[in-house]
């Protein structure tokens, strides 16, 4: 079976557009779940630190924290704090300002909840 030449452009479009939105979905898909994962391994450069601070995770992820003295120790330990739980202070933050249907969609018990944060004040 012979196509026409309009319809071998059309399929030809059509076929492009697929290929180019499944690479889009693809790559979305690849950062909406892999870019939020925190770097742990290896070493990293951090302002603020006044010397060599060593974070090792054992094999059930449980930070532990070596640092010379106690300002870099307890850097350290917001900065694993941090990685370990963004998640949690970014809901309590949106908790917070009465806009958790923002991230977590629409629902009715959210929506009331966000109205009784906003009505408090």
């Amino acid at each position: 079976m012979r196509f026409s030449r309009k319809v071998r452009v059309i399929l030809a479009i059509l076929a492009v557009i697929v290929l180019v939105s499944g690479v889009l979905a693809g790559y979305a898909t690849y950062s909406f779940y892999f870019s939020p994962i925190p770097k742990t391994d290896g070493s990293l450069r951090v302002a603020g630190l006044q010397s060599e601070v060593v974070i090792y995770r054992d094999n059930w992820a449980v930070p532990h924290i070596y640092a010379d003295n106690t300002h870099d120790l307890f850097f350290a330990q917001g900065y694993v704090h941090a990685q370990d739980r963004w998640w949690q202070m970014e809901i309590n933050r949106y908790l917070g300002m009465g806009r958790l249907s923002e991230l977590v969609g629409v629902n009715e018990t959210i929506q009331n909840a966000d109205w009784a944060i906003r009505t408090l004040g």
